[in-house]
């Protein structure tokens, strides 16, 4: 039997417009990445409910390496969790492993590795990360984050291997831009999803007179292809500041969180986002020298709808992880709530 012309020609039209109006399911995430004592958790956990966060990525540890104690955890986190904030949250530990880590050892080391974080892990979740009367919680997947180098790779995808097995949970890994793009070099690591990270594009030493932590044009260079990567792509992107001091045209330190004031108190250099302070000034527990010159780096709301817009036209994905770095009161205060409730929208 024939199908009429104008039959086929309609399956075809609501297909089409079916596949346009097809949404991607976002889950709201934030990173949790402060580890010192005197982070007001409280306001940031009241800050992740206010934005309807169903995730969150909470750095647990960093591993280093020691001459004589070997591979050891340090930066511990220090902050609990409220029930009343995060009770509905999957929660995402995520470990910080420092290059010199994986250069230091071996596969059977790597294997001890494996066991100490997992065990540590799983302490942090049954003793230490939540108020003790709340219920008990479990995770799903553990996060990596190291940048590894296509030297290491071996034993960065080994370690992997080594933690998917032992702790029999879903693995997810951050990535920079620079292994997304160049994948065929750089190797995919055997995770269930990366993070890509879509901040810190250039080197802050290096480039002076840009913003480091998110360049449009930057970001452009590294998703101007069409070639889906061979796992699922989440997304983080930056609401934070820093500070860049630079003593005699050298670099000497940087600061997050830059205080809202810090202009009020310095004058525009030449160079493009420098600043020179006017006087001797005390703020928020940072002393700023009269003459000191400073970079200030700051996100604004219309770079990071236009990362988002970029990223989105980007990736086709049915899921994805949306996450915003970091859960900072300070820092995300200084947005607009419904710049920030966007981020997460364009992405659907």
């Amino acid at each position: 039997m024939k199908i009429p012309i104008k039959f086929t020609l309609l399956l075809i039209l609501i297909g089409f417009v079916f596949s346009c109006t097809t949404k991607t399911e976002v889950t709201r995430a934030f990173y949790a990445w402060q580890s010192h004592q005197d982070v007001d958790a409280i306001k940031n956990q009241k800050l992740f409910q206010k934005f309807k966060g169903e995730r969150l990525y909470i750095k647990l540890f960093e591993v280093s390496y020691d001459q004589d104690k070997g591979a050891i955890p340090l930066s511990k986190m220090k902050m609990t969790l409220n029930e009343k904030y995060i009770s509905e949250a999957e929660i995402v530990p995520c470990i910080f492993i420092e290059n010199e880590v994986l250069s230091k050892l071996n596969t059977l080391l790597l294997s001890e590795l494996a066991d100490n974080m997992i065990s540590l892990i799983n302490k942090y979740f049954k003793e230490y990360l939540f108020e003790t009367d709340a219920k008990i919680h479990d995770f799903n997947e553990i996060q990596l984050d190291c940048d590894w180098s296509k030297g290491n790779q071996d034993k960065y995808f080994q370690l992997i291997h080594i933690i998917k097995e032992k702790s029999k949970k879903n693995i997810s890994c951050t990535m920079r831009l620079y292994p997304y793009k160049y994948r065929n070099e750089m190797g995919t690591p055997p995770v269930d999803r990366i993070m890509l990270l879509c901040y810190n594009l250039l080197n802050p030493t290096k480039n002076t007179d840009k913003n480091t932590i998110l360049e449009i044009e930057e970001l452009k260079k590294y998703i101007d292809f069409d070639t889906p990567y061979p796992t699922p792509v989440d997304v983080a992107l930056p609401a934070y500041s820093s500070g860049y001091r630079f003593n005699q045209q050298r670099f000497s330190g940087v600061f997050h969180a830059v205080p809202q004031k810090l202009e009020s108190i310095t004058v525009p250099a030449k160079q493009h986002l420098h600043h020179i302070v006017k006087k001797d000034t005390l703020i928020q527990d940072l002393f700023f020298k009269k003459g000191e010159k400073i970079k200030i780096e700051r996100v604004s709301a219309t770079q990071l709808t236009k990362a988002a817009k970029l990223l989105a036209n980007h990736l086709d994905q049915d899921k994805m992880n949306v996450a915003i770095y970091h859960l900072d009161h300070q820092e995300l205060n200084r947005y607009n709530h419904e710049i920030l409730d966007s981020l997460f929208t364009l992405f659907e």
